[in-house]
């Protein structure tokens, strides 16, 4: 199943919703998907045209696809509400930007067979707001905080590369024994 969003909001409300579609496909800058309730959404949420497409997630929300298939394919926007947690499951994450609302509002990325490729910019709403929980192995190749983050969290035995951007948080967490998270 494809689910094919052209001009406007599609809006889920039902608290539990599971939205089960191979392919989510935002087709450009005025497509938007809203998460009103908590939801799991399997599959992926691709971009037909690079920066097409808006994921306002206001509730908590797993995707266990990737979002975005690359960073010249990647959505325009992920915006997280105020205490919001959004788990990322999946191999690419591609958003030009991420923003985190508050102190609370949170991404993590949890894949656990392989490494999550990340581009584009993850931020907070304003300075030292947000928290970037790494569960999984990443591949940063865009920017985290170019409104710092409160912080970034990396798990025990999990190996977070940063390549080619900038890095702000106020704290960086390595979860763990001394030498069981990595930062390359």
């Amino acid at each position: 199943l494809k689910i094919e969003i052209a001009n406007g909001i599609v809006l889920t409300q039902g608290t539990g919703d599971t939205i089960k579609a191979k392919t989510i496909n935002f087709a450009n800058a005025t497509s938007e998907l809203t998460v009103g309730a908590a939801a799991t959404i399997t599959g992926s949420l691709v971009a037909d045209a690079d920066g097409a497409g808006v994921l306002d997630v206001n509730a908590d929300t797993t995707i266990t696809g990737d979002v975005g298939a690359s960073a010249s394919l990647d959505l325009a926007t992920v915006e997280m509400a105020n205490g919001i947690k959004l788990t990322v499951q999946g191999d690419e994450y591609h958003a030009v930007n991420t923003t985190l609302a508050n102190a609370t509002s949170e991404i993590n990325f949890t894949n656990t067979t392989g490494t999550t490729t990340v581009s584009g910019i993850i931020k907070g709403d304003s300075g030292g707001v947000g928290i970037v929980d790494i569960d999984g192995d990443i591949l940063l190749k865009g920017v985290i905080g170019t409104n710092a983050v409160a912080d970034i969290q990396i798990a025990a035995d999990k190996t977070a590369t940063f390549q080619g951007g900038t890095v702000a948080a106020t704290a960086i967490t390595l979860q763990g024994t001394s030498d069981s998270s990595t930062i390359v």
